[in-house]
């Protein structure tokens, strides 16, 4: 065949001899038309890459893509949200107990401490109150 090119697949020859049948893939056809012709095991079969046989191939290629979206949304995403999850439940109860540990220190500074300091620390905590007041109410 005069001006024709020949792609040979080794890699699917070594693999059907590893299996142990024959197994011979080749393509042959004009770089400028549209069909091929694929040899599979010694018979030949007209492959029109712009009809019918290349909108199969187009819809196997999109279905392995959604297929690898949702192996990908599993294996990786999933485990990833989860672990984000467990990250913010660990942050919000460490911050439970930072605010419950502030709370004890004011109380016991309140108790103990000298005159002024209990002044201060009255006027620092309804301060602080006014403001966790105003921001629940923007919300």
């Amino acid at each position: 065949m005069a001006g024709a090119f020949t792609m040979d697949s080794s890699l699917l020859d070594d693999a059907a001899k590893f299996a142990g049948g024959g197994f011979g893939v080749g393509l042959y056809g004009s770089p400028f038309g549209n069909r091929q012709t694929i040899t599979l095991n010694g018979g030949h079969r007209a492959m029109d890459f712009l009809g019918h046989d290349g909108g199969a191939l187009a819809g196997a290629f999109g279905a392995g893509c959604a297929a690898a979206y949702g192996f990908l949304q599993k294996v990786l995403v999933g485990p990833l949200k989860k672990q984000m999850e467990e990250l913010k439940d660990d942050c919000e109860a460490r911050d439970r107990r930072q605010e419950d540990r502030i709370m004890w220190l004011q109380s016991l500074l309140l108790t103990h401490g000298t005159g002024a300091m209990r002044q201060e620390i009255q006027k620092v905590v309804s301060e602080q109150n006014l403001e966790i007041r105003a921001l629940k109410e923007e919300k």
